[in-house]
């Protein structure tokens, strides 16, 4: 091997070196955390009769850590807002199984109901998946899912309309996402799209809204 094959083989070699530290760092985990405000439409009704709609901002919290691909994992979610019909508050704590392309997740958690003083259990249950495309920092994410009653028991809850009964199905959700990582520090920027469903008894809810957000990503490249 000539001198000048030798000087342009390590050149390359170089600049792949560089390229991947650029592209893609490895972390012995997948952790992910951030702060996240969705502009939403809320339309509440009671009895099968509309009784609002309105508009607000709610704040958001995401945490997320799993092996590195993303095959178990654990994580944790909260919202809040306020409505005219009253305050939303949601959290959830969730596990997941699988892999980032596609795994399957189960949630339990608490969220309030316009008309009720208290917060509902439910269970969720769904898939998500996640694609990282190369090492360019940018992932695409959706998720699908059910919600069901979290106490496990008949419930009864007094409202304005007297009491009732919880059905066995209690809605849905539906969220996507693209998120980018940044090159040299592991902060990301979020920008996504949310839809849900809930009912209980006599009182259904329907939610939808533009998501942005930011925070910390270490396994996001």
């Amino acid at each position: 091997m000539t001198r000048t094959s030798r000087l342009i083989l390590c050149a390359c070699t170089v600049i792949v070196d560089a390229s991947t530290l650029r592209g893609q760092t490895n972390y012995p985990v997948d952790f992910r955390v951030g702060v996240h405000t969705a502009s939403t439409k809320r339309n509440a009704s009671l009895a099968d009769t509309i009784v609002g709609r309105s508009s607000a901002s709610l704040i958001g919290v995401d945490v997320m850590l799993s092996s590195p691909g993303g095959e178990i994992g654990i994580g944790a979610r909260m919202m809040n807002g306020s409505y005219p019909q009253g305050d939303l508050s949601f959290k959830e704590a969730l596990l997941f199984i699988g892999a980032n392309g596609f795994h399957v997740e189960a949630g339990y958690g608490q969220r309030s109901l316009f008309g009720t003083d208290s917060l509902i259990s439910f269970a969720r249950g769904g898939i998500r998946s996640l694609v990282q495309i190369g090492g360019s920092g940018v992932s695409l994410s959706f998720n699908g899912s059910g919600y069901f009653p979290g106490d496990f028991h008949p419930a009864k809850t007094s409202g304005s309309s007297g009491s009732y009964t919880s059905s066995a199905f209690l809605g849905w959700e539906g969220e996507t996402n693209i998120f980018y990582t940044l090159t040299k520090v592991p902060i990301f920027a979020q920008l996504g799209y949310r839809t849900e469903y809930f009912k209980y008894g006599k009182r259904e809810e329907s939610l939808n809204g533009l998501v942005l957000g930011t925070g910390l990503w270490l396994g996001g490249r």
